[in-house]
């Protein structure tokens, strides 16, 4: 069943505008968290994340009531971790899946041993070997295609790895949060359009029921005329 072209135009705006407000909200809590040390930026950064995978989750299985459920799983967990089901049912990508792996098990390092509490991404990846750099560059830069992997990103994350995280991850939590616009955005028009059709069908059952009505009202009259007739 179609929408009428003006409600359509009203959804769309209000499915951009809650975007927008996501996407800036996120882009506010990188501005507070630029002159944080190192340390704190992967704790909270990974957080941000496991909340953007967790929202999509619950918004894609279409039940709140589960929400409680999918925050106590595991991220990054290779046979039960939300990655794991995201990727399963084709909301996240194979290659935004292992970065966030790879994110994950640099957060695990830090979280769980007290003498990384003065870690710095300069220090950290400058000690890396050219197999070890490029294998996070490639997890880092998962929007880009083989080709492209030599592009500004890349080079930030081998010269400045901080700053490419931030591009990163900024990136990451911006395409979950445009693929959780376009679920609920689509679930709203299904909404929209079998209230439409509910409408419709009634409107069709009552237009039908004054049909009967006036043909039996008809039926009446005939058969009114006709004894007349009869009797004349």
């Amino acid at each position: 069943m179609y929408i009428q072209k003006k409600k359509s135009i009203e959804m769309l705006k209000e499915a951009s505008n809650s975007l927008l407000d996501e996407i800036s909200s996120h882009s506010r809590f990188f501005q507070e968290i630029v002159e944080d040390d190192d340390w704190s930026f992967v704790i909270k950064t990974h957080a941000l994340v496991e909340a953007c995978v967790s929202g999509l989750l619950v918004v894609v299985l279409g039940d709140q009531k589960i929400s409680t459920i999918i925050e106590r799983l595991p991220l990054s967990d290779t046979q039960m971790g939300k990655t794991v089901i995201a990727k399963q049912l084709g909301i996240m990508s194979d290659a935004q899946c292992k970065f966030i792996r790879k994110f994950s098990e640099l957060r695990n390092r830090l979280v769980h041993n007290v003498e990384n509490l003065s870690f710095s991404f300069d220090a950290h990846f400058g000690a890396l070997d050219n197999h070890q750099k490029k294998s996070w560059v490639d997890a880092a830069c998962w929007s880009l295609s083989p080709e492209e992997k030599e592009c500004s990103l890349a080079e930030a994350m081998r010269d400045n790895p901080r700053y490419g995280f931030m591009c990163s991850l900024f990136h990451l939590v911006s395409i979950l949060e445009v693929k959780k616009t376009e679920i609920l955005a689509m679930r709203d028009v299904e909404d929209v359009s079998r209230d439409h059709t509910s409408e419709y069908i009634k409107m069709q059952d009552e237009m039908i029921a004054e049909q009967a009505e006036l043909i039996a009202e008809q039926q009446v009259l005939l058969k009114d005329l006709f004894d007349e007739e009869s009797e004349s």
